[in-house]
């Protein structure tokens, strides 16, 4: 009888997380001494059992993990986001640093059968969670340079991004990376209130100009 640690356990689900079964096979003959039908019959053994038995459990804790972890980075944490998963699943840090490199490039084999929606839906809960907070300082360029969360200029911009961007893949993915390197940006822009006015005068006001007539115009279009 094959007997592994939890450690070796978590170190298997991830190999097999990422398509790797050979090396997950090799890890248990190594750990446990045994011969490669043993191991492989173990690892066969092992998978059916995640799959029936625990699949549900373990696609839902695997998803809010992906979650926590995409937060995390979405908020340049990822030192944190390597430790929150290294901590969870008992993983080495080397696989803990390759898993968030892979998350962060959208590269992870996710669990359900639709990996975009998954993927767009831990995006929308976390802007979804962003709106319900509605922080009095904001943490996001617009925000900052306006002074304001429900500034009528921002709030032309919210309005965009769910109408306009949200819907679309393109969208996702550029609300996605926005949301990625904005918090680092606006943090350094706080400091400044020259930098604020320029950005706000240069850069915003055209954006939200341009944004606010054709919201404007497709609505009177839409009413006629």
């Amino acid at each position: 009888m094959i007997i592994i640690s939890k450690e070796q356990e978590a170190q298997i689900l991830l190999l097999l997380q990422r398509n790797r079964k050979i090396e997950a096979v090799k890890l248990v003959m190594d750990a446990a001494k045994c011969g490669l039908k043993e191991a492989k019959d173990f690892i066969d053994q092992f998978t059916e059992t995640r799959t029936t038995s625990a699949g549900g459990k373990e696609r839902s804790l695997r998803e809010n993990l992906d979650a926590e972890l995409t937060s995390l980075l979405l908020n340049g944490k990822k030192i944190d986001a390597v430790k929150l998963y290294k901590d969870h699943t008992g993983a080495g840090l080397k696989d803990s640093v390759d898993y968030v490199n892979s998350l962060q490039e959208g590269e992870v084999a996710p669990l359900s059968r639709s990996p975009l929606n998954k993927r767009d839906t831990q995006i929308d809960e976390i802007i979804k969670g962003q709106q319900e907070q509605k922080p009095k300082t904001g943490c996001f360029i617009a925000t900052v340079c306006y002074g304001n969360y429900d500034a009528p200029e921002v709030m032309v911009l919210r309005r965009y991004r769910d109408e306009r961007l949200m819907p679309f893949l393109a969208g996702r993915l550029f609300v996605r990376f926005y949301y990625f390197i904005s918090p680092a940006l606006a943090k350094q822009l706080d400091k400044s209130e020259r930098g604020k006015g320029w950005v706000k005068t240069n850069l915003l006001a055209p954006v939200v100009l341009y944004i606010g007539t054709k919201i404007t115009k497709n609505k009177t279009i839409t009413d006629e």
